[in-house]
């Protein structure tokens, strides 16, 4: 299905609808001479997902403004190197940042990814390896619950006494609170010894269960 964007580039000659099949075909194109400000409005016309390399930060944030502004969700890929160049440390919201940006690439739930070239430089997991880490769970799921603390453990989750900030999770008793780096919500998970009996979105502030849904995908805390 094609988008409908703020520009419509069909008329402009044949070269456009014969661009369009070679991408439909899952070919390899090359464009030349189209101006920076139009490639993110070319980009977007032709109905795939994208995936938008820019040379630096400057330009991606320009990019992810524009892509925004066509009604796109559009996420951006950070770059680490300045951390390890400066600072000799990484940031830990920057890899929560690149591991929330990889498991929508793999879930689809961006349209758009924008990277700079320099932030693609670093090695990259697995994609089979990283999917084995996105934890799914659904009411009436029957799994041992300090088998889900491992899995939460080694998808680089911290367990807390509470849990107030993304990346971390808590247990008390039947009961398994997590915050997903991939959702503004939290979550309550109450057991009836290993099945999954209800899992209701968690207020933090009250540290208390609101809303039930019938299931949930927790991204991995670390790109691995």
């Amino acid at each position: 299905m094609e988008r409908k964007g703020l520009f419509n580039f069909k008329n402009i000659n044949d070269n456009y609808s014969k661009l369009i099949e070679e991408i439909g075909a899952g070919k390899s194109c090359s464009i030349f001479g189209v101006q920076n400000s139009m490639r993110p409005a070319l980009s977007s016309s032709f109905g795939k997902r994208i995936f938008y390399v820019t040379a630096d930060n400057v330009s991606a944030m320009s990019a992810l403004e524009k892509f925004s502004f066509m009604g796109l969700k559009t996420d951006i890929f950070p770059c680490i190197s300045d951390q390890f160049i400066y600072r000799k440390s990484t940031s830990n919201e920057l890899y929560l940042k690149r591991s929330k940006t990889l498991f929508d690439i793999l879930t689809g739930g961006c349209d758009v990814i924008v990277a700079t070239a320099e932030s693609l430089l670093y090695q990259l997991p697995d994609a089979s390896e990283f999917k084995k880490h996105i934890v799914s769970l659904k009411t009436g799921q029957i799994i041992e619950q300090s088998d889900l603390e491992k899995l939460l453990v080694e998808s680089g989750y911290k367990k807390t006494e509470l849990i107030y900030s993304q990346g971390q999770f808590s247990k008390r008793g039947e009961i398994i609170d997590i915050f997903p780096i991939n959702s503004e919500n939290a979550y309550r998970i109450d057991f009836f010894d290993t099945e999954i009996e209800t899992i209701k979105i968690f207020d933090i502030t009250s540290q208390k269960g609101t809303k039930a849904i019938s299931e949930i995908k927790i991204c991995p805390c670390t790109d691995l």
